[in-house]
């Protein structure tokens, strides 16, 4: 199963003993599975089939089926039987245009409580929401596919950005030593010692180090980079591998004194920010 975007959209008919049937499917983000069955028909075994259907071929978003059920009988034919039927009861007189409204308006709303569901009948709307299921698969997974494409452009450029960071690093320690020594001298102590100073300056320097932080960050692009080429439900993975990766950005965004390192550690930062929110619409 190929990684899928929680965001998707389908809709089929279907129609078996004088019932047709509309399902429309829409499938939206959401951290849990939140499953929404809209119907004005009043048959709880029909629901329970679905929903169950619903529940079994999703992980997690939120998914609302809409299910509209239509006599195919006459409309017409119906309400002028009925209409004759009204008529015989009245007490001398034709039927008002009031009457007929009345009427038209109650058979609407009692149309989908007045359709008799059979297993049959069930069989047949569970099998095409299989089918529409299979659609919103396959749009949620063109979806993912570009989604991934985006992913693999934002890794590979932090990636790019963490080696940058690295390589100018490397000079970091000197050039701190160079502008805090004299400041140093003459803060802590005019009479320190030279050896002193410089213990001084290398616990400063060890703390400002960020080699681990790079080593960490490169570990989690490479892992993001592998889980993308993974099948299956991936979001929450992915979601945990986007905290770690903004752990590590902001421990060397406030540990570094380099202006350069600082940039490039904000628009780490900002590709961070993109990963969470592809990640989150991700199954």
């Amino acid at each position: 199963m190929a990684p899928r975007s929680m965001t998707g959209f389908g809709t089929r008919t279907c129609q078996t003993e004088n019932i047709s049937f509309t399902l429309e499917l829409r499938t939206l983000n959401s951290r849990y599975k939140d499953i929404r069955i809209k119907t004005s028909l009043s048959d709880g075994a029909l629901e329970y089939l679905m929903r169950t259907a619903l529940d079994k071929e999703f992980s997690r978003g939120r998914l609302d089926l809409a299910v509209e059920a239509r006599s195919e009988k006459s409309g017409e034919d119906t309400l002028l039987q009925e209409l004759e039927a009204l008529s015989g009861r009245l007490p001398s007189q034709e039927p008002s245009l009031t009457d007929i409204l009345l009427l038209r308006i109650v058979r609407t709303l009692e149309r989908g409580h007045s359709l008799t569901i059979t297993d049959t009948t069930r069989k047949s709307v569970v099998q095409t929401l299989g089918l529409l299921m299979e659609d919103v698969h396959q749009s949620r997974i063109a979806e993912g596919l570009v989604m991934v494409r985006e992913m693999e452009r934002i890794l590979n450029d932090m990636k790019e950005r963490t080696a940058q960071i690295k390589e100018r690093a490397q000079g970091e320690g000197a050039r701190f030593r160079e502008r805090f020594s004299t400041k140093l001298a003459q803060v802590i102590n005019s009479d320190m010692d030279q050896i002193s100073l410089e213990r001084e300056i290398s616990i400063m320097i060890e703390k400002a180090d960020i080699n681990e932080e790079l080593s960490r960050l490169t570990g989690h692009l490479n892992s993001f980079l592998e889980l993308l080429t993974k099948d299956g439900v991936l979001g929450r993975n992915m979601e945990f591998l986007c905290q770690e990766l903004l752990r590590e950005t902001n421990t060397v965004g406030s540990k570094t004194q380099d202006l350069t390192i600082s940039t490039l550690g904000v628009a780490m930062k900002n590709d961070v920010e993109r990963l969470r929110e592809l990640s989150a619409n991700m199954e």
